[in-house]
């Protein structure tokens, strides 16, 4: 009867606070790199405190069977495609670190329709790298079609 009387669990909470952690890391990797290290130990901190909050607080969550985490995928892959072009930007343009990796780039990044060019160039290069990643590497293994299959079969 204790645990009827504890509020309920919102799984939306956690999530939203796990992409817009995601989004501080991708989108401002190039600017702040210790970043990731620090959101590594908060990612740490709010694990302990969402087990204390599901242990002693909250109603436990009623377990579903899921296979995907639905509309926060494409949550993610947009702020992955936008973190590709904020840090070519930023890396490039805002900064100079591009200028020690590739100093040939120093003459481009000074003029502005070059500029535009080598950005535009950079990000699909980018993004055809990721594209080509995941066409050939981000494949579901054999045994998980086989399984979904048989479920979908089983089902009708």
């Amino acid at each position: 009867m204790e645990e009827l009387q504890k509020d309920e669990h919102e799984i939306f909470d956690d999530y939203i606070e796990m992409v817009v952690t995601f989004g501080y890391i991708v989108i401002f990797a190039s600017v702040y790199v210790f970043g990731a290290t620090l959101i590594f130990v908060f990612i740490v901190v709010e694990s302990r405190s969402d087990i204390f909050k599901l242990e002693t607080t909250l109603r436990r969550p009623i377990p579903e069977k899921v296979h995907h985490i639905g509309p926060w995928l494409y949550l993610l892959e947009f702020l992955s495609m936008l973190g590709v072009f904020s840090n070519i930007i930023i890396c490039c343009y805002a900064s100079d670190q591009i200028d020690y990796l590739l100093p040939w780039m120093i003459d481009l990044k000074m003029q502005s329709n070059t500029a535009i060019t080598t950005v535009f160039t950079l990000e699909h290069l980018i993004l055809f790298f990721i594209f080509v990643i995941r066409v050939y590497w981000d494949k579901s293994p054999e045994w998980v079609d086989i399984f979904m299959a048989r479920r979908s079969y089983r089902g009708k």
